[in-house]
């Protein structure tokens, strides 16, 4: 007897913790190689386009993501919500989800002109024109999307989406080569977005009838209208800092803000969207049993924050020898940029797993409303941060909303501000505190590194390393950049190690969580023998 269909409710819970845990599993492993790849096209494309290109593309995006909710419209959370009932809805829902993406491209066709004259921006109108493509594709692959995350087919999903992602970073690469400028971004996600959809409808076949059935429109609506609203304050988060920027500051500090920003989302982007997609529909399965919900969600969570604290650790130590090594010395300005944004990573890496324990209760309601107040708090700090110091003020803008955003949503899911700071301290403080401490000890390294490297010894070491390696054909791009490599290697190092020390003191039962979600995996199953595994569990 499967679980889903009756036995225990330790089997059952042992079951879906397994698929969850072999969901997100294959889903971040398939980020984290598509992230390794974007790393390198990232490398590449900073020595070749400007920083006024990556100021334009940021402000399309903002624009883009206005169209991207139209699209949406909140429907994706309902057909995972309806489980059962997939097939009743699915059709209804790829019309509705059609019909708004090309209000979404009108919306960017009209945008285009308007946004060139406020920022004085020519190129805004054409790129917002070419982007104007995006909305339909993108509502085409929505519901083939839905129905693995709703089947719980993670490992599909992966092989789905993975090879139109590699097509994507290819073409990114391709058409910065040849001149394209700020439109290469643009083309590349045009690109992804039919490789895309031929693969998702090949894999999945939802089977969409011709009819739309307009009927059901109203209670597609009815429902999805709060996870709509959140969704758009949400996209007003996710962009206005850009927006607001360009406002005080000239493309080119945009560029160099919207540089350090999406390196900075790296992480996020690997964990963020897999972890909604794995666990928005599991959370959904246990709606009945609340107490089993909050439990899954707090253990995620410890998770997620330990893995988040040495994320966060090594980007503000690496981040001053990394940045001039991988993009060159131009990007320099944006290493401030990333050491201020390391707390609002830390959080916004953790945040999205309460966020779907709302949406797995259907408190959409909730969560519009907890937006309604970090929507225009997140306006006003990033605007008075931008207003008093530029970039640096507008990322610790986000900081303060981050910190916000997710007291609120625990406010909502614990119904107590005491439980909600409680439940915050006991995910958040230990692996903090470890980030933190790794963190300096990794900058205080470096610090004593590039002073060594500056002494007499130091410069005769540089002078023969350097003339060794450049005697060599294949070393001669190390020769002058060794000392970099070695100091990043040094400071990545210790602030590993210092975090994984100073964790296991600060965050006991963070690693318990781990362990015991390892012990439960597939691949622990098959190589410890079922006593041993037992007695680990």
């Amino acid at each position: 007897m499967s679980a889903d269909h009756g036995g225990t409710p330790r089997a059952t819970e042992q079951a879906m913790g397994g698929r969850v845990a072999a969901g997100t599993a294959w889903m971040v492993g398939q980020s984290l190689a598509i992230k390794v790849l974007g790393l390198v096209a990232q490398v590449v494309i900073a020595r070749i386009l400007l920083e006024q290109d990556f100021g334009l593309f940021g402000l399309c995006l903002a624009f883009s993501s206005i169209a991207t909710l139209i699209r949406s419209g909140g429907v994706q959370q309902v057909l995972v919500q309806r489980g059962r009932r997939f097939h009743l809805w699915a059709g209804p829902a790829f019309w509705l989800t059609m019909m708004l993406s090309l209000v979404g491209s009108v919306f960017l066709v009209v945008a285009g002109p308007i946004a060139s004259a406020v920022y004085d921006e020519p190129a805004l109108t054409t790129l917002l024109l070419v982007l104007a493509l995006e909305p339909p594709l993108s509502a085409i692959g929505l519901l083939p999307r839905t129905k693995l995350m709703h089947e719980l087919r993670f490992r599909t999903l992966m092989w789905a989406q993975g090879p139109a992602e590699v097509l994507r970073v290819v073409a990114l690469i391709a058409f910065a080569m040849l001149g394209f400028g700020a439109m290469s971004f643009v083309l590349a996600r045009l690109v992804f977005g039919v490789a895309s959809n031929i693969v998702l409808w090949s894999v999945a076949r939802p089977g969409v009838r011709l009819r739309p059935r307009f009927t059901r429109f109203k209670s597609l609506f009815a429902d999805s209208g709060y996870s709509f609203g959140s969704q758009g304050i949400y996209q007003i988060i996710a962009q206005a800092d850009k927006l607001i920027l360009g406002l005080f500051a000239s493309a080119s500090v945009v560029g160099i803000y919207y540089f350090a920003f999406n390196l900075s989302l790296q992480a996020v982007g690997l964990f963020t969207t897999n972890l909604q997609q794995v666990f928005l529909p599991a959370l959904s399965r246990l709606k009945d049993e609340p107490a089993r919900q909050w439990d899954a969600c707090v253990r995620g969570s410890r998770v997620m924050a330990l893995v988040a604290g040495g994320i966060c650790a090594l980007q503000f130590a690496a981040s001053p020898t990394a940045v001039p090594l991988l993009f060159g010395e131009r990007w320099l300005d944006a290493v401030a940029i990333l050491q201020l944004l390391t707390p609002a990573l830390l959080i916004r890496l953790v945040w999205p797993i309460v966020g779907v324990l709302l949406q797995g209760r259907r408190d959409f309601r909730g969560v519009f409303f907890t937006r309604c107040v970090t929507g225009p708090f997140f306006v006003v700090a990033v605007s008075v941060g931008a207003w008093l110091d530029g970039a640096d003020g507008a990322a610790i803008g986000c900081g303060c909303h981050a910190l916000l955003e997710i007291l609120l949503l625990y406010r909502r899911a614990t119904g107590s501000v005491t439980r909600a700071i409680s439940s915050v301290l006991d995910v958040l403080a230990g692996p903090a505190l470890a980030g933190a401490i790794s963190g300096v000890a990794g900058i205080l390294v470096g610090a004593w590194m590039s002073k060594t490297l500056a002494s007499t010894t130091g410069i005769l070491v540089n002078a023969w390393v350097s003339y060794a390696l450049a005697s060599n054909p294949l070393t001669q791009l190390l020769s002058t950049q060794w000392t970099l490599v070695m100091e990043l290697a040094i400071v990545s190092g210790t602030s590993i190690v210092a975090y994984t020390l100073c964790s296991a003191v600060t965050s006991r039962r963070h690693w318990t969580e781990i362990l015991s979600t390892a012990c439960r995996s597939a691949c622990f199953a098959k190589l410890v023998p079922a006593r041993l595994r037992h007695r680990a569990i």
